[in-house]
């Protein structure tokens, strides 16, 4: 099983570090995070090139970064701060590759909780979504 890293260039980089992602998460602008495809994506690939399961990377200024993961047999989850009510907070609308999105300003976490997330995930080498965080099925 090999990880692969998908930068909002669309740039591909093969068995990332999580060193790097965590610090492109923490050091580079918007600007960065909003080039491009607008996001970036980490996947997991099994032996025959299949997807086993990704982690979608989404920054938007001041609101932070919108993670969600996606597993096998369509499971999704997104990391939440308020995970018990996540409809009560206001809704903002961002741009996913020009199309609006209207989510729970909730959905949108720290820089430092999305970096550990996105290294805890990389430093799996499994695939499997990172336990110990707040994530909802969405």
């Amino acid at each position: 099983m090999k990880s692969v890293f998908y930068t909002p260039s669309e740039e591909r980089i093969e068995d990332p570090t999580a060193h790097y992602v965590s610090s492109l998460i923490l050091e580079q602008s918007s600007s960065y995070w909003e080039s491009g495809s607008t996001d970036a994506m980490i996947k997991y690939l099994d032996n025959d090139g299949y997807t086993v399961s990704e982690m979608i990377l989404m920054r938007r200024d001041p609101f932070g970064i919108y993670v969600q993961f996606n597993g096998p047999k369509t499971l999704q989850f997104v990391m939440c701060r308020n995970p018990q009510n996540p409809q009560l907070e206001e809704e903002v609308t961002i741009k996913l590759g020009g199309n609006p999105w209207t989510l729970p300003q909730s959905y949108f976490v720290d820089l430092q909780i999305a970096a550990q997330v996105a290294s805890s995930y990389i430093n799996s080498k499994n695939g499997e979504r990172p336990s110990g965080f707040d994530w909802i099925e969405s």
